[in-house]
């Protein structure tokens, strides 16, 4: 879903930060709304737990970078795990490369 979103932000052209960063809710709540699923969306007690953990620091980075889902739940139970790659550069000496600003 984040490289829909990722095409559906430049189609819009939604360009300022805070437009970015609130698109996120296309694809989580505003999904839920459109299913009528709100009652089983959010994370309270006695809701289905079924969510994912993304590989990033905020919604900004997950959109810039389309992160991986390093987590996957259903139910409250984790059905999967990525573990993160590493980028290393080597021109004089290997560095580490992490794309974070």
């Amino acid at each position: 879903m984040l490289q829909v979103l990722h095409m559906g932000i430049h189609v819009a052209q939604l360009m300022g930060y805070e437009e970015i960063v609130n698109s996120i809710d296309l694809v989580t709540a505003n999904s839920a709304r459109t299913l009528h699923i709100e009652d089983r969306y959010g994370i309270e007690a006695g809701k289905p737990a079924n969510f994912i953990v993304l590989g990033a620091e905020n919604e900004y980075e997950a959109i810039r970078k389309q992160t991986i889902v390093r987590y996957a739940f259903r139910n409250g139970k984790k059905i999967a795990e990525t573990k993160p790659s590493e980028t290393h550069i080597n021109l004089n000496t290997k560095k580490e490369i992490t794309f974070t600003r």
